[in-house]
């Protein structure tokens, strides 16, 4: 009997023992879907192999993988990172946007996301060759890294980054500084910031550690070479300084001391005053070609306007911005979060969690909607505006495209904080008109403002005094200043191109004044230097408005008779029309004596010069 309750007992524990183990391993293959992990693991196995094979199809691939149809998969998918890679090497931006995708929507494969980002910055950052290529490397890195608060941003690697991007500033500043003191004390500073950014690498991956630090020697020994040309430079009487900033940002300049913003401040002033009608108050659009100033001016918001308005500038260029509705309104909330701070003004943190797991889109809108109205408490009590600026407002169309979020509530939350929210009010900078883009019912009481070419006497003025101290009027003779303004069209980036390009020339030629000779040879420096924005503009035409550029190249003018134009140009009269109406809303021609002609005569030249691959 004994024998038999002991054995009894043995098996009863034996068999509880065994029950708990088989139940807690049942636990953990149902906990993290085991089974479904046979099928989601090797769907992107197989997506990495197709893609190493045809790596034009790799985003294909990506979107029939389980990254997309499984939401939860616990254990990290293989080979997800260097499927990532592939896509970047195929189209960066868009592999941009899967991290992104990534970011909000399937964090718990977040680390292959992190490694994947990483290597892009790191391939990206050590490309740069030259100091002025490092100097843009900080408006890159703001492209292609999101916001501090999305997870993509890996916290071991922040530091670095950030480093990394002072650095670029630095060098950036070096441009832009008078007199060999200083480029010296830029150049000190650009490598301070690598230095501390070599003692704060501190990632596990040693490879990654490695590779940062070579970026960091690299861009080391280019500051080394530029400290001995500068050591051995000296300023005689015929070197000019270059003040002009060609593409550059004005975001940080004391604006009251020079001219570089010129035609534009009166921006700010229609700006100002429309805010002070509150809700009455219309709300503005600012459109025209790339490289007229918008974004410059959206930065200068801060400058422009009175201490009541508090501008916070949200660029919807960066691609975390876009990827989900959550992401967007939360990336927004951070900003508006941060402005109201540095301004001291206390107020709530943003619900970042609950607006992470807001049940639907419907629920991130009214989730934001309660935060701001503790926002517009504050600053009704304060007597404060936020103006929100949106710049680059047409990558929303993108949205529509990837689905990514419904598009249609976004285009109605915009329209009700203009009509309902008397203390935040918004300003849209774009390249298209609302209307062009199918959006003006959602708009209607928007105001189109467009931002484009200067007038002849502001583009005098950008010439020959961009800063107070410059000599203009002494290097330049009235003939090259009017020639000057007749190739560029008076197009802002193009004027101080062309003048930064020709007093480089004149420092090469040692000589002090500029003569009608030496323009061509700034109009083809020009041309190399910014070929992008040709090209861009090219890439942004149909090819009946190609054509019609292509006649006035060989005729000079076109006839504004359109049956005149289409025995010209081939094209019927009816698209002929409609081609140069486009041209004319986007500044490429002007109606002048009777007849069409280029804006910008430069375009000429580079039509002329890449004819056979654009034609």
């Amino acid at each position: 009997i004994a024998f038999g309750i002991a054995g009894g007992i043995a098996f009863g524990i034996a068999g509880g023992i065994a029950g708990g183990i088989a139940g807690g391993i049942g636990y953990l293959i149902g906990y993290y879907r085991l089974p479904l992990y046979l099928v989601s693991g090797p769907s992107v196995l197989r997506a990495y192999r197709k893609s190493l094979k045809h790596p034009p199809q790799v985003f294909g691939c990506l979107h029939r993988s389980a990254l997309y149809w499984d939401e939860y998969v616990f254990i990290p998918l293989p080979f997800l990172t260097r499927l990532l890679l592939i896509a970047a090497e195929q189209n960066k931006e868009k592999a941009l946007e899967e991290l992104a995708f990534i970011a909000s929507e399937r964090s718990l494969q977040l680390e292959a996301a992190q490694k994947a980002m990483l290597e892009i910055v790191v391939a990206e950052m050590s490309e740069r060759e030259s100091l002025r290529d490092i100097a843009s490397a900080s408006n890159r890195l703001e492209q292609i890294l999101p916001e501090e608060s999305s997870g993509v941003l890996d916290p071991r690697w922040r530091t670095s980054i950030v480093r990394l991007n002072e650095a670029s500033r630095e060098a950036s500043r070096y441009f832009n500084a008078r007199g060999l003191q200083a480029k010296r004390e830029s150049l000190k500073s650009f490598e301070q910031s690598l230095r501390q950014m070599r003692s704060s690498a501190t990632f596990s991956n040693n490879r990654f550690n490695q590779r940062l630090a070579g970026v960091a020697e690299k861009w080391l020994a280019v500051s080394n070479r530029e400290n001995t040309r500068l050591e051995t430079e000296v300023e005689e009487a015929g070197f000019l300084y270059n003040p002009y900033i060609p593409g550059g940002l004005l975001d940080s300049r004391p604006l009251e001391q020079d001219n570089l913003f010129v035609g534009r401040r009166d921006i700010g002033q229609l700006i100002e005053v429309a805010l002070g009608q509150g809700l009455r108050r219309p709300t503005f659009l600012l459109y025209g070609e790339r490289r007229m100033g918008k974004t410059s001016a959206l930065k200068q918001m801060p400058n422009l306007l009175g201490k009541r308005y508090l501008p916070v500038f949200f660029d919807l260029q960066h691609v975390s911005s876009r990827a989900s509705a959550a992401a967007l309104l939360g990336n927004l909330a951070e900003q508006i979060y941060t402005a109201l701070n540095r301004s001291g003004h206390a107020i709530k943190e943003p619900p970042r969690k609950r607006l992470k797991e807001a049940a639907n889109e419907m629920a991130v809108y009214t989730t934001l909607d309660e935060w701001l109205k503790g926002v517009e408490a504050v600053l009704e009590k304060a007597d404060r505006t936020v103006l929100i600026t949106f710049d680059e407002f047409e990558k929303l169309e993108d949205v529509a495209t990837q689905q990514a979020m419904n598009l249609g509530l976004l285009l109605d939350w915009f329209r009700n904080i203009i009509q309902h929210r008397p203390r935040l009010a918004l300003l849209f900078s774009g390249v298209k008109t609302f209307g062009e883009m199918g959006w003006a019912g959602y708009f209607v009481n928007v105001k189109n403002v467009k931002v484009g070419f200067l007038k002849p006497d502001e583009a005098r003025l950008l010439i020959t005094k961009p800063l107070p101290d410059f000599r203009g009027d002494e290097i330049y003779t009235s003939a090259v200043v009017e020639e000057i303004i007749r190739v560029t069209g008076c197009q802002p980036l193009l004027v101080q191109a062309v003048c930064s390009d020709l007093i480089n020339y004149l420092n090469s030629e040692e000589r002090e004044q500029a003569e009608m000779a030496d323009i061509p040879a700034a109009i083809t420096a020009t041309l190399e230097s910014w070929g992008s924005y040709f090209e861009d503009l090219w890439q942004r035409t149909h090819p009946e408005e190609r054509t019609c550029l292509e006649a006035l190249r060989q005729h000079q003018t076109l006839p504004t008779d359109y049956t005149r134009l289409a025995e010209l140009t081939g094209l019927t009269p009816e698209v002929a029309r409609q081609a140069t109406q486009r041209l004319l809303r986007r500044d490429l021609i002007c109606e002048r004596a009777g007849d069409y002609h280029l804006t910008i005569p430069m375009l000429v030249n580079w039509i002329t010069q890449y004819s056979d691959r654009i034609l």
